[in-house]
């Protein structure tokens, strides 16, 4: 079985090309002349989310990590919020999107590939 710092690692490396494809996407639909603007408002929630949400999964904070039906109840809150804060907007979303994929990249590269991750390892 592989160990969480290799999974954090692969993980890691998915995120850098989600990133890269994220950036193509919006750069094409740049070209094409869609103006889609990025709201730095949803940039920062998006990270701040996405860096709180996996700190505490490498914490096992209320089970989340161990339980996947705490994990899958949380996810749908999560997302249940999202929608009802952006108000479906493209720009939010988009945005969000963007910001979430940054702040896991960034706490993946700091705990996985420079440091342990914290919590338990069991």
């Amino acid at each position: 079985m592989i160990d969480r710092r290799t999974r954090t690692r692969i993980v890691f490396l998915g995120q850098m090309y989600s990133l890269v494809s994220q950036v193509r996407q919006w750069r094409a639909l740049r070209e094409n002349g869609e103006s889609i603007p990025l709201a730095p408002r949803w940039l920062v929630v998006g990270a701040v989310y996405r860096i709180g949400y996996n700190w505490a999964y490498d914490c096992d904070l209320g089970a989340i990590r161990t339980k996947r039906w705490r994990r899958g109840l949380l996810v749908t809150a999560i997302f249940t919020l999202a929608l009802l804060g952006t108000r479906r907007s493209s720009v939010a979303i988009r945005s969000a999107s963007m910001g979430a994929t940054t702040g896991r990249l960034g706490y993946r590269f700091w705990y996985g590939v420079l440091h342990p991750l914290p919590g338990p390892d069991g």
